[in-house]
C-alpha cells in the first residue's frame, strides 16, 4: 500500500494495519486527500480496494494500473469509478 501511495503521490497522514487469524488482513492509509484501504479475502483469493481522493490531480485510471501492478494482480480486476 505504501508503494501505491508513493507512486500515486498520496500525502499519507496516518495508517493502521490488522492481521487476522488464521488468514486475512486489512490496511487503511489516511490521506490528506482522503483515504486508501485494502481488505483481503483469502477464501475468494481477492483484495478489495477503496481509494477516495479529492485531489484535482488524481487520475483514477492511473491509480488502478498502479494498484494492479504493485499488488501483482493475476486475475481479472473489476473497477468502479464513482464521481463524487
Amino acid at each position: 500500500m505504501h508503494e501505491v501511495a508513493r507512486r500515486c503521490r498520496f500525502d499519507v497522514r496516518s495508517e493502521t494495519f490488522v492481521q487476522f487469524e488464521p488468514l486475512g488482513a486489512t490496511g487503511v492509509l489516511v490521506l490528506a486527500e482522503s483515504h486508501f484501504s485494502a481488505h483481503t479475502f483469502h477464501e475468494e483469493e481477492c483484495v478489495r480496494v477503496d481509494c477516495y481522493c479529492c485531489s484535482d490531480t488524481f487520475n483514477p485510471l492511473e491509480c488502478m494500473r498502479v494498484i494492479e501492478e504493485v499488488f501483482g494482480a493475476q486475475k481479472l480486476c473489476e473497477w468502479r469509478v464513482i464521481e463524487r
